[in-house]
């Protein structure tokens, strides 16, 4: 079979963005290389219409002025997608943002240290102006910044133009960023780096300039949307993980919050101790040597402390009873109990298949748990019912099930 050249693959690519990868090879085969142009070029183009239109469509529906617009127009379809997850996609579902909402928001686009308190009333917040009170709050962000104005001023590749205006060529900005620190000058693609590119494009689609250059103000933008895109791919990145982990992204916070608790030092990972204690405190009987070889396993970068995504899978391994977790462990009430293990009992009761777990909260299980044992949840587990550990309860649930079916 004849190989491909490199051109070839990459239209292949290409064109596979507009139809299925099978048709895309047989509809090369029948193109030129003039004709597969002008075919990404037409779809290219027809993306660019039907995202302009749902721009026009949103200023429309929430009457945003012109000005308004032009700068927040590279984020609004996003920032409309994040309102709609929380009121719903009708437009008689549209309602005033409450502050946990707004904050939400905040997290998810990558806004660091806003206060929704200070940018509503007593009934919340409309899209319109929640959209209003971000501009001035990236405004007010972008002026942390203004240190750096003498760096800029020097540096050699900024030079006068535009009337005396000192400005630098975009194809310079990368060096500048990486002198100021901003940046790490890696050759690496990393997320700053992919940060840097997509921050660029959002400030030159703005730009009142003709030409490919920036001056300080918009340097200053630059960097703010930097540091907003990286925790957006950061946040992107924790619920796939969270995802491909089993949890759901409406845990993510949760779990994001238990993390930040057990990150006593604000480092941004948990250190050896910290995730120790807090596996202890969940009633773990295994010895510390035990624990650190399952901290190495999950510690990928061998960095010492967990990040986030890291922590993810140590809870992963705590809730399918995975590794060190396998061991029995003792449980004072059906309140002690985790997911995993609620899911089990109920299947030992047969009131569960594990398909539907994921349906259920954790909540919904314990009460199902709950009603199968006859107990509260803060009852105590060894008084009622002589178990002192998760392996005792199955064994109460298997015995409490047979008894009962053997009664039918």
């Amino acid at each position: 079979m004849q190989t491909s050249s490199p051109k070839e693959q990459n239209l292949v690519r290409r064109v596979s963005s507009v139809i299925e990868p099978e048709q895309a090879l047989a509809k090369l085969k029948r193109l030129t290389l003039e004709q597969t142009t002008r075919l990404v070029s037409h779809h290219c183009t027809t993306v660019q219409i039907r995202a302009c239109a749902k721009e026009r469509a949103i200023q429309k529906e929430f009457g945003i002025d012109r000005d308004s617009f032009k700068v927040l127009r590279p984020d609004l379809v996003g920032l409309y997608g994040l309102y709609t997850k929380i009121v719903g996609d009708h437009r008689q579902d549209r309602r005033p943002l409450n502050i946990a909402e707004c904050d939400h928001i905040f997290q998810e686009f990558g806004i660091e240290g806003a206060d929704a308190s200070l940018h509503m009333s007593d009934r919340g917040i409309d899209f319109e102006d929640f959209l209003e009170s971000l501009e001035q709050i990236r405004s007010d962000l972008e002026s942390d910044f203004d240190d750096l104005i003498g760096a800029f001023e020097h540096h050699p590749k900024v030079h006068g133009v535009h009337g005396g205006s000192r400005m630098i060529s975009i194809n310079d900005v990368h060096e500048f960023l990486a002198s100021v620190e901003v940046l790490q000058d890696t050759d690496g693609d990393d997320t700053a780096h992919i940060a840097m590119k997509l921050a660029l494009e959002d400030v030159l689609a703005t730009s009142m300039h003709e030409d490919d250059m920036l001056d300080f103000d918009q340097v200053k933008r630059v960097m703010q949307r930097m540091k907003e895109i990286e925790k957006r791919l950061h946040h992107t990145e924790e619920v796939q993980a969270a995802l491909a982990h089993g949890f759901r992204e409406t845990e993510l916070d949760e779990l994001r919050e238990t993390f930040d608790i057990l990150d006593q030092d604000g480092s941004g990972s948990i250190e050896p101790e910290e995730a120790w204690g807090a596996v202890k405190a969940l009633g773990f009987a295994i010895s510390k040597a035990t624990f650190s070889q399952c901290h190495r396993q999950v510690d990928k970068d061998g960095s010492g402390g967990l990040e986030f995504v890291e922590f993810l899978q140590l809870l992963k391994m705590l809730r399918d009873r995975d590794g060190c977790f396998a061991t029995n462990r003792q449980v004072s009430t059906l309140n002690d109990l985790l997911r995993a293990e609620l899911v089990h009992l109920l299947t030992i009761f047969h009131e569960l298949i594990q398909s539907e777990a994921d349906a259920l909260e954790h909540h919904q299980l314990l009460v199902k748990v709950c009603a199968c044992f006859g107990l509260e949840p803060h009852d105590h587990l060894h008084k009622r019912l002589r178990a002192k550990t998760f392996q005792d309860l199955c064994k109460v649930a298997t015995s409490k099930f047979e008894s009962q079916t053997s009664a039918v």
